[in-house]
């Protein structure tokens, strides 16, 4: 990363051409560094040398679709350059992924209200909060674990079942999730019982 970081701060002190030329560097050694193809384009862009930015955007893009500097960066330029039609559609990307940031964010705070509501003995209010977290990110398998807790306490036995199997899916060494699947498959006689808890021991 030397060079990454030698050009990255010939930028910010305004040194654009002593930037290209320690970025330039940097792409040649790392050719799959996204970030140093940003600021290489930014570089290039301070310069006027827009096609060269253009260039170094796209090349970003090409290791990383989603990485929201080089969209940015891009969508910007092609903004200067007239091209409002495709930088409108970088922007929209920009604000998905971000949208998207946010919305995964909510997932651990409702996991955490549900718990919350589990704690105080509230199982089914508990259960709204657990699924929801699940809906803004489906690959959170402590909701998962949880929502199985309320929903056995609820006597929603099947369902509880296959929360725990959800849980186990997305987090294969969960072993409170094995456990609890285990004690409920013993409790409905099902012989599949002794495999899972012993996954609870490994």
């Amino acid at each position: 990363y030397t060079w990454y970081w030698l050009g990255k701060i010939s930028g910010q002190e305004g040194k654009d051409a002593e930037a290209v030329a320690c970025l330039e560097r940097a792409v040649r050694r790392s050719p799959t560094d996204a970030l140093a193809w940003v600021e290489l384009g930014r570089s290039y862009q301070r310069l006027q040398r827009l096609p060269d930015a253009e260039r170094s955007f796209r090349a970003a893009l090409s290791i990383n679709p989603d990485l929201i500097e080089a969209l940015y960066g891009l969508a910007n330029l092609l903004r200067s350059r007239g091209k409002d039609e495709e930088a409108k559609s970088h922007l929209d990307r920009v604000q998905n992924l971000r949208r998207a940031a946010s919305e995964s964010g909510r997932a651990p705070s409702l996991n955490a209200q549900g718990l919350e509501l589990l704690n105080q003995g509230k199982p089914a209010e508990a259960v709204p909060k657990f699924r929801e977290a699940l809906e803004v990110n489906p690959n959170l398998p402590a909701a998962g674990h949880n929502l199985a807790l309320s929903l056995a306490r609820v006597g929603r036995t099947g369902e509880a079942i296959e929360a725990f199997r959800m849980a186990t899916r997305l987090q294969p060494t969960f072993a409170a999730a094995y456990e609890g699947l285990g004690q409920l498959l013993k409790q409905a006689g099902d012989p599949a019982a002794e495999e899972e808890l012993r996954k609870a021991k490994l």
